[in-house]
This record gives structure tokens, sequence and C-alpha cells, in this order.
């Protein structure tokens, strides 16, 4: 197996077919200047009306764009006095998912954290588009509840405030959405270039690859579907490096079992209930 490393965005791991995880515009890695104030968006589609603390700056309430300043430490996010989450670096697309905060990959939409969050977002929300705006009078009512949301109960906090509880399906359903949406990975000209040159050099089926154009892709998984030998090649694919190292350090959650685009079972996770089924 080869690994390479590539303008800082694209990792490939080449073994009997092409394996290829982006890491520029999907959440992974973190700035490497760490004293340069940057400006984060946190994401259940855009935030309006989150505050934000952190050790170094100022803070403040998310605006209607759902930004924040983000400078080297940790920032901490609140809905009244109920903590939420932190972050302790900021993504490289400088944006931040329910997900990003619990650690989390950013498709998870089933995960108990994730849900608990955006329940308590989305039930608040005074905006009628699918944007979360939390007005003054709604953050107020979560004030002298100063607890990390973990240890909330939230049904009973929406329901003695006054609030609807989202159903989870439609909580999962914005998530979802937010992640089409806003979960954009950055694939540049170099990185068009280093991908087809691959497919027609290392890659195993290369003398099966047509030479076309490629210049117009802004997705590498549109490009690796249009370029990859489809007889034989079912694996070739691209994520997110933090995707990637979530999955192989079995930071999700579930039931264990992962398909690669098709309905064989790619691998299982140690311990759990699809191992305990006894699914191979």
């Amino acid at each position: 197996m080869k690994m390479f490393k590539l303008f800082k965005k694209l990792i490939l791991i080449i073994s009997f077919s092409v394996f290829i995880i982006a890491c520029g515009g999907g959440g992974g890695g973190s700035s490497s200047n760490l004293d340069t104030t940057k400006t984060g968006v946190f994401v259940d589609d855009i935030v309006e009306g989150l505050f934000y603390k952190s050790p170094n700056l100022e803070g403040g309430y998310t605006n209607s764009k759902g930004e924040f300043p983000f400078l080297n430490g940790k920032v901490e996010f609140f809905v009244g006095d109920i903590k939420i989450g932190e972050i302790t670096s900021l993504p490289t697309d400088n944006k931040v998912f329910i997900q990003d905060v619990v650690g989390v990959a950013r498709h998870n939409t089933s995960d108990e954290r994730v849900l608990k969050i955006a329940t308590l977002l989305q039930s608040i929300d005074s905006d009628s588009s699918d944007k979360i705006k939390i007005t003054k009078a709604n953050f107020n009512k979560f004030k002298n509840i100063d607890k990390n949301i973990e240890d909330v109960d939230i049904d009973d906090e929406l329901n003695k405030n006054g609030f609807e509880k989202r159903s989870q399906e439609d909580v999962e359903a914005h998530l979802s959405s937010t992640f089409v949406k806003y979960n954009k990975v950055v694939f540049d000209q170099n990185e068009k270039d280093f991908l087809y040159s691959l497919f027609h050099t290392t890659y195993l089926w290369s003398d099966y690859v047509e030479k076309k154009s490629y210049n117009h892709y802004t997705d590498p998984n549109k490009m690796i579907d249009n370029f990859k030998y489809s007889y034989l090649d079912e694996w070739s694919y691209a994520e997110t490096f933090s995707d990637y190292m979530k999955e192989s350090e079995q930071e999700e959650s579930g039931f264990g079992c992962y398909f690669n685009r098709t309905t064989i079972i790619h691998f299982i996770e140690i311990g759990s209930p699809c191992e305990s089924a006894g699914l191979k």
C-alpha cells in the first residue's frame, strides 16, 4: 500500500484499487496559523443567536450568517446557560457542524448527542426558512440552567418553556439537508491534474481508462465514478480525511456495519451489534 500527500488537501492511499481521501473542504485538519483570527460558521443550516465564548476573544452571539471569531484555543457554544459543546480547532472549511462539536463524522445524523443538540436548536427556531434564528427572548428562557447538554432533559425544558419538540424524522432530515448543502469538498485544479495522472499511471486498470476532459469536475467522487473501470472497480471513492479517521478509530455509533456503495459489507467494528449478530 502506498500513501501520497498532495497539496495538503488530498491524501491518496493506493493498494489494489484506488482509495482516495479528500480532506480540504470536509472538515479534516485545522489551521496551521495560530496567530490569525479566523471566522467560523456554525451550521445546522446557518445558526444565528448562539452564544460563543473563548479565553482568547470577547464572547458574543453568532450573527445572521452564523459567524463567530476563532483564535488559537477553544470556543464554547451555549443556548442560555446550557453548554452544547466546544471546539479546540477550526475545520479547514471554517464550518462547524453539530457533528464536529460532538466528534463524529459529518454524515452521521443518527448519533444521540447530535440529535439532542439539533432537536434543541431546531425546536426553538423562530425563522421560517431552513436557517435557525434564536431570538434573545427564546435564548433567555434557558438561562440559569448551568449544565452541559448531556445532563439536561431537553423534552422537559422545551415543554415547560412552551416549545413544541420537533420530531426525530424532521430533525434528521434537516441535518441531512445541511450536510448536502454545506459539506463541500474543495477540489482544485492541481488535485484534478494529479487524479487524472493517477488514473493513467498507478491505477490498476489504467489501460481501460479513457482520455477525456476533466477540468469541469467540482466533486472528486464524480470524477472517480466517470473515470474508473466500473466493470471491475467497485471500491474507488473519496471521503473527507476526518471521516476516514473517525471510522478507522471506531468513533461512530450505530450498528457497526459499513457498506462501500454496495450491499456488500466493507468492514465491521469490533464489539458492534453487527459483530455480535455474527455478520461477516
